[in-house]
This record gives C-alpha cells, sequence and structure tokens, in this order.
C-alpha cells in the first residue's frame, strides 16, 4: 500500500498484469508503457539513438514476471523479456494516471 494525498493505492500482481486499486477506482497498468518507463543506463542510451526503434524493440505483449517492493516506496519489476527495472511509487502512480486499461 502507498499513502498519497489522502488516497491509499493497493497494488496487486496476478497473471502477469499490475493491477492498482483506490478507494474509488480498480485499474490495470499497461505493461507496454511500464516497460518503456525503465530509466536505467542502457534503456536511456537506446531512447537517445532512436525512440521508434527502442519501441518497435519490446514487444507488447510484454508481462510481468516478478515484483517486489522496496521499503514501502519503490518496485523492482522483472519483466518477461528478462530485464528489471526498479520504478518508484510516485512514478507508477504517474503511469496509473495517464496510462492504463479500465477493468
Amino acid at each position: 500500500n502507498y499513502k498519497n494525498k489522502n488516497i491509499i493505492y493497493t497494488y496487486k500482481i496476478s497473471n502477469g498484469k499490475l493491477y492498482i486499486t483506490t478507494h474509488t477506482k480498480k485499474k490495470i497498468i499497461n505493461n507496454y508503457n511500464l516497460r518503456l518507463s525503465c530509466k536505467c543506463i542502457k534503456c536511456k542510451y537506446h531512447k537517445s539513438k532512436s525512440i521508434l526503434i527502442y519501441k518497435n524493440y519490446i514487444s507488447k505483449k510484454i508481462y510481468i514476471k516478478k515484483i517486489k517492493i522496496i521499503n514501502n516506496y519503490a518496485f523492482k519489476i522483472h519483466f518477461s523479456d528478462n530485464h528489471n527495472t526498479i520504478l518508484n511509487n510516485k512514478k507508477i502512480n504517474h503511469i496509473h494516471e495517464n496510462s492504463y486499461i479500465k477493468l
């Protein structure tokens, strides 16, 4: 769970998808957009060369293999393309608000 501006976010992973629930909404995060948000050196390098090539490099069918909570402020996410990244709650909630699949 994560609290921001009096909203409590609850996170759950099921069938390779990240679900976020608040007191009023339940959403599935788009795994492709979550993977695109990686900020590691390798991803930054590929994005700087060509964002179009980078986007085509990542499968739209990507899924989450494993997720680990880090000290209640971030997630280490392992993707099906054997890449992993650490994203904090703020970044995930931004993706949650701007790029999601409604249930």
